[in-house]
């Protein structure tokens, strides 16, 4: 249901934001969970103990998870590599021709597309390339916001 819900968002801004949104709700239910938690433990355990207890739980939660996924994530990951059709070195190029075109006008946001390119150069892995391709593709496309003439 969640996965329909992801595709039939329109454009991969307003996936991105549908994605964020559904993250903020889940932290929250998560915070709200650790206080009903906290608040069940003190009635049986000492009140500075309870938070510790909570948040053991919730770390032991957390490590399961990761320990379980792990090794899902590296019998995936040619897959996940091979699916991209661009490559990361194109992508640094993209923006940092779209930077070029955009200094004249926005310096300051030319800049900070110039940041961008050389932090993804050297962090964003090479599985999320074909994300990132849309993206640019999104901002390369997009109506513009003053009129030139």
């Amino acid at each position: 249901m969640l996965d329909l819900a992801i595709r039939k968002s329109g454009d991969i801004i307003s996936r991105i934001g549908f994605l964020a949104a559904l993250s903020f709700i889940a932290l929250l239910g998560l915070v709200w969970l650790s206080i009903a938690l906290t608040e069940l433990l003190a009635l049986t355990v000492p009140t500075p103990w309870a938070p510790a207890i909570t948040g053991g739980v919730l770390i032991l939660i957390a490590a399961s998870i990761y320990a379980v996924m792990k090794p899902a994530q590296r019998a995936a990951r040619p897959a996940a590599v091979a699916a991209g059709d661009a490559k990361p070195d194109e992508l640094i190029t993209r923006a940092t021709r779209m930077a070029e075109r955009m200094a004249p006008e926005l310096p300051v946001m030319a800049l900070l597309v110039a940041l961008a390119a050389g932090w993804m150069s050297v962090r964003v892995p090479a599985s999320l390339t074909p994300l990132l391709s849309k993206l640019m593709d999104e901002i390369e496309n997009a109506p513009r916001g003053r009129a030139s003439g």
